[in-house]
């Protein structure tokens, strides 16, 4: 079972970076890896390829991403306060009931 803070990093690569932890995409660099290590193909034009279109979107993305913390819905528990739902989030103390309200 994956950790609390590993669901969140999954969570966040998965709405900001999917293109990047796709099947079709690791199938395509391990082509390319391949093609690297029988010689067909250069490195530093494979890195470069990726690295350029890929760096610009991490700098986008950080100006934009939405923060995620929560880790999902708590259903056995409600708010004591106002009676709404709970969901679990993740800080770095850990993991917390918060009310959804």
């Amino acid at each position: 079972r994956p950790t609390d803070t590993g669901e969140v990093v999954s969570t966040f690569l998965e709405k900001n970076f999917g293109m990047y932890i796709s099947d079709t995409f690791t199938a395509e660099m391990e082509d390319e890896l391949d093609d690297i290590a029988s010689g067909k193909r250069q490195y530093e034009k494979t890195l470069a390829d990726f690295y350029k279109p890929f760096a610009k979107e991490v700098k986008a993305k950080a100006k934009s991403a939405e923060k995620i913390t929560s880790l999902g819905d708590a259903p056995e528990f409600r708010c004591p306060i106002c009676g709404g739902s709970m969901e679990w989030k993740l800080s770095r103390m850990g993991k917390f009931l918060s009310c959804k309200k």
